[in-house]
């Protein structure tokens, strides 16, 4: 995470957890309520930004909450203390897990930037091999469907032939007409036409 969205969201849930009334206001303990959920939820991305820039290696968490207050005004305190501690673990955590930047070598750095010249011109070379393929595969492909496309005008040609042969024979068959008496003429026309 950046640490744009670290802020983010430790404000979010700072906000979040402030806004919502606790129990002694939902029941009508306070009336002020804008001044006091205003300060509660300055006062809960205080602490936040207070844990936020103590950076140390532990963590820790204040509670705003005093032993003599009553349970009315503990409740909304306990809330804020609960936004801190959520803030303060989230900051703590992304803390932890970010890597150094300024902690690799030059010698480190040079075998990260080799190993992802490495990796793109695989990546680009992959990419050439795909488009080979799918070249190769087109030109099958329209090879295949020549191929077909021939085999289908031979098949119409032959067809084509074959009804041209078929009405060849009934027009000579019209043509010869067999009678009891022929001239011989007729019998010589009959005789070209069943050949």
């Amino acid at each position: 995470m950046t640490t744009f969205r670290q802020n983010a969201f430790v404000i979010a849930i700072a906000l979040s957890l402030a806004a919502m009334p606790g129990l002694g206001q939902a029941k009508g303990g306070s009336k002020s309520s804008s001044s006091s959920k205003s300060s509660s939820s300055s006062s809960a991305a205080k602490k936040a930004d207070e844990e936020k820039s103590s950076g140390g290696g532990g963590v820790s968490i204040k509670t705003g909450g005093s032993s003599s207050s009553s349970s009315s005004s503990a409740q909304p305190s306990s809330g804020a203390a609960v936004a801190a501690g959520v803030a303060a673990g989230a900051v703590a955590g992304a803390a932890i897990a970010a890597p150094k930047k300024g902690a690799t070598s030059p010698e480190e750095q040079k075998r990260q930037e080799e190993a992802a010249a490495a990796k793109n011109k695989e990546m680009q070379d992959k990419v050439v091999k795909e488009r080979e393929e799918e070249r190769r595969l087109a030109d099958i492909a329209a090879a295949e469907e020549e191929k077909r496309r021939q085999a289908e005008e031979a098949a119409a040609k032959r067809a084509a032939a074959a009804k041209e042969a078929e009405e060849n024979r009934r027009e000579r068959e019209r043509l010869c007409v067999i009678r009891p008496v022929m001239t011989d003429a007729e019998i010589k026309n009959c005789k070209e036409v069943w050949r």
